[in-house]
């Protein structure tokens, strides 16, 4: 039994009150028992009210540390993570649990009808981790390029590209790439994998150039750049195309929608390196306008959607045409042999056993940044949810409370409801521009360069945005339609908050169908409990494929019971 009333209500220590010791109907204050000579049955009786009783037993019950604020004793409760419109599900940075207490969730009950109109915050309330730019050591900082021991043409096409510091992965992966071994490279989307790759890629061509006199051959490059999307593609290109003209390396982009004539024109001057959808390489191949026996280096970027049943039949087909070695650490490839990297900021877990003829796991390194499979920190992610009928209101009171037009992307997960959705922020004067699958390459391309290039702000498309593109300009990210997978929405929010963007950026998401909420609760729970996202399907063609298979299912065994 703890402290009476009276001691609780004349005592100025409520801290040494709580912490004492005493049996059951015996007073601690020795300041009030000192001041009164009355014998403890002849007290007065004080009254005290319920809701001053409810605040003694949770501060009893509560170790976080006091402070007097007024005549009421509160507890610090830190900086706020998550913010609800329910006050009670309000998360602070230091708030913890245990396996005996799980975290209530403000989505848990979002299945229910009644839900609707609720929502919660997940506050940005830490820097960008993917700029901490540390060594491998702990506290051993990097300030520059130069301490990684770059070639000096490399450092001086940073120089001309405006970036002078490391990013984290940038520092953990360099000298392992930089040391010739097998690497399988993880990190949150926009903290900078492209370079991280790159510069090592292009440091040992330099290297081997030197000490072995390697030249350059029509057709047959010595680094194969592997993307899912042409957007990605040129977007890399663009990167290696700097860094190669300051290092003297010749990158050459093959386009899925350029003709053959023109892919035999690239290919005719020799080449260092090659960046590329499969689909060309597989097609310049055929053709034999390109060989790949002279590859001492490939990359597999976006190694997720990579090895995905989507494309995984032709990435495989590649790289069994070259030789992946050993990949232990040594200056200079052996000929015959290549160098294998793989990039992605979400990995599926059976990403060796689908590499298992290439190359064997105990020859892959593994280099991760500690925020992998993790909701960003610096990025504000608002979930709404909403009844379908509403979206539609929404999206326009969204786009239309900003003071001046953002760089805006909003994601639809079919190519129809992208349509449907460009074509109604149209007739609501609102200026839009689409991008899906079933656009042609060329149209596609006009339209990133458009958006990139700042002459329409609002871009309505499909997950076919969210691999690996670089959009530091955009600040907001809309998911009008909330994706059916983890990889997919570490990929679009991964839009906003990128090294080098513009503004911090946020996301707003629309929850609106019953499986949407499990999601929404995985999101909130690893928050909460500040661990890692649960492990996701990334096999995208496959997981869709099984739902529509499911609902042709289900629509089939409705017609029958009617």
């Amino acid at each position: 039994m703890g402290p009476c009333q009276v001691c609780l209500l004349r005592c100025g220590n409520l801290r040494n009150v709580l912490s004492s010791r005493v049996r059951p109907g015996q007073h601690v204050c020795q300041r009030f028992m000192a001041s009164t000579s009355t014998p403890e049955a002849d007290l007065p009786v004080i009254r005290v009210p319920r809701a001053m009783q409810q605040k003694v037993q949770d501060l009893q019950q509560r170790k976080k540390p006091l402070r007097w604020r007024g005549r009421i004793f509160t507890a610090r409760p830190g900086k706020e993570i998550i913010t609800s419109k329910r006050k009670e599900f309000t998360h602070y940075l230091n708030q913890s649990y245990d396996k005996f207490s799980p975290p209530k969730l403000a989505s848990q009950g979002w299945k229910h009808s009644k839900a609707r109109g609720d929502y919660f915050t997940i506050v940005a309330y830490k820097g960008n981790p993917s700029l901490a730019g540390k060594g491998q050591n702990e506290g051993e900082d990097v300030e520059s390029f130069q301490s990684l021991k770059l070639d000096s043409s490399l450092l001086d096409g940073l120089k001309d590209m405006g970036i002078d510091t490391p990013t984290g992965i940038q520092v953990s992966a360099l000298p392992v790439i930089k040391q010739g071994r097998n690497s399988l490279c993880a990190a949150e989307t926009g903290s900078g994998k492209t370079l991280a790759y790159l510069l090592p890629l292009m440091h040992r061509l330099l290297v081997e150039s030197r000490l072995t006199g390697a030249s350059v051959t029509t057709g047959l490059p010595r680094g194969v750049v592997l993307v899912p999307v042409a957007e990605l593609a040129a977007q890399v290109w663009h990167e290696a195309h700097v860094l190669g003209k300051s290092a003297g390396l010749t990158v050459q982009f093959l386009d899925a929608g350029k003709s053959l004539k023109v892919m035999r024109n690239r290919l005719s001057s020799p080449t260092d390196i090659v960046i590329s959808t499969p689909g060309p390489i597989l097609s310049a191949l055929r053709q034999e306008i390109l060989g790949l026996r002279h590859v001492s280096h490939v990359v597999v970027d976006e190694a997720d959607t990579m090895l995905d049943d989507s494309f995984v039949e032709q990435t495989l087909r590649i790289l069994k045409k070259v030789n992946v070695g050993a990949g232990s650490p040594r200056k200079v490839t052996p000929p015959g042999e290549a160098q294998l990297t793989l990039v992605g900021a979400t990995m599926p877990s059976d990403a060796t056993n689908i590499l298992s003829e290439i190359v064997s796991q105990e020859n892959l390194a593994i280099v991760s940044t500690p925020y992998l499979h993790q909701i960003m920190p610096h990025v504000q992610q608002k979930f709404l949810r909403l009844h379908s009928e509403d979206k539609a209101v929404k999206i326009l009171e969204l786009l239309k409370k900003e003071k001046k037009t953002v760089p805006t992307m909003i994601f639809c997960n079919t190519s129809l409801t992208c349509n449907w959705l460009a074509h109604f922020l149209k007739e609501n004067g609102i200026e839009t521009l689409r991008l899906h699958s079933r656009m042609g390459d060329k149209s596609r391309s006009g339209v990133m360069s458009a958006f990139k290039a700042g002459k329409v702000d609002i871009l309505v498309c499909t997950d076919i945005g969210s691999r690996g593109v670089d959009t530091v300009k955009v600040q907001h990210v809309i998911n009008f339609d909330f994706p059916n997978f983890m990889s997919d929405y570490i990929h679009r929010a991964g839009r906003v908050g990128r090294v080098g963007s513009q503004g911090v950026g946020h996301v707003t998401n629309f929850v609106v169908h019953k499986w949407d909420v499990d999601l929404v609760n995985k999101i909130e729970r690893a928050v909460r409990t500040r661990e890692g996202l649960p492990r996701f399907n990334t096999n995208i063609k496959r997981a869709h494929f099984n739902r529509a298979m499911q609902e042709e299912m289900q629509a089939l065994q409705g017609t029958m019971g009617g």
